[in-house]
C-alpha cells in the first residue's frame, strides 16, 4: 500500500514583508503568552521600535480598544488610541478611569522604563495580566503587596526581541501567513513608515 503524505500549502513569500516577520512573530508570542482574547483591552507602552506593530497585531486578535501610552506623534494602526497626558500626576488616574469599564485588561511594557512600569502597576485594574517585555534600562522598585498581590496581577517577563525564540519557527510561519494578506502587510508598513 503506498504511503500517503499530507503537506500544508506553501506560504507565498514576499521579500518586501520579510523585514516585518520578526516583529509580527514576536508580537504573536507576546499575545499568546498573555492569553489575549477577543474583546479584551490592551495597554502598550511605547519605547520599542516595534511597539506599534504589537498594537496592530493585538487588533488582529480582536482586542479593543488598544491604548498605546506614548508621547510620540508617529502614526497608529486603525483601532488604536494614544493616551497622552502632560501632567505625570494625572496619568495613572486617567488611564485607570479608561480601563475601569473593560471586561479584562492585558498590558505589555516594551519601554523598560521604571516610570512606565510604575504607571501600569498603579493603573491596571484587579486581575489584569502584564508582561514586562522591555530591555532593562532602569532599576525598578515594586510595591509587590499593593500593586501585584492585592490586585491579583499576573506578571510575566521576557525581552520582546527574544520572545519568538521558544517556538520561533511556528511564530515565523504564522507571521508569514498573516502578512500574506496585502492589507495586513500594508498596515504594518504604514505604521513603521516603510
Amino acid at each position: 500500500m503506498p504511503a500517503v503524505t499530507v503537506s500544508q500549502p506553501a506560504v507565498k513569500r514576499d521579500e518586501s514583508v520579510a523585514t516585518l516577520v520578526p516583529a509580527v512573530a514576536a508580537s504573536l508570542a507576546v499575545w499568546d503568552r498573555l492569553g489575549l482574547s477577543i474583546g479584551e483591552t490592551v495597554v502598550i507602552t511605547a519605547g520599542h521600535r516595534w511597539s506599534r506593530v504589537a498594537a496592530l497585531v493585538a487588533t488582529w486578535y480582536g482586542a479593543v480598544p488598544v491604548i498605546l501610552h506614548s508621547n510620540d506623534t508617529l502614526p497608529l494602526p486603525p483601532g488604536v488610541t494614544r493616551l497622552t497626558v502632560d501632567d505625570p500626576a494625572d496619568r495613572a488616574r486617567i488611564l485607570a478611569s479608561q480601563l475601569r469599564e473593560s471586561p479584562a485588561v492585558v498590558a505589555a511594557d516594551f519601554s523598560g522604563r521604571a516610570d512606565a512600569v510604575d504607571l501600569l502597576l498603579e493603573a491596571l485594574p484587579p486581575m489584569s495580566r502584564l508582561m514586562l517585555a522591555g530591555t532593562a534600562g532602569e532599576p525598578l522598585t515594586i510595591d509587590y503587596y499593593i500593586n501585584v498581590h492585592r490586585k491579583g496581577l499576573h506578571l510575566l517577563s521576557a525581552v520582546f526581541d527574544d520572545l519568538a525564540a521558544p517556538g520561533a519557527a511556528d511564530y515565523r510561519v504564522r507571521a508569514e501567513r498573516l502578512l500574506a494578506r496585502s492589507e495586513r502587510a500594508d498596515a504594518c508598513r504604514a505604521i513603521i513608515g516603510a
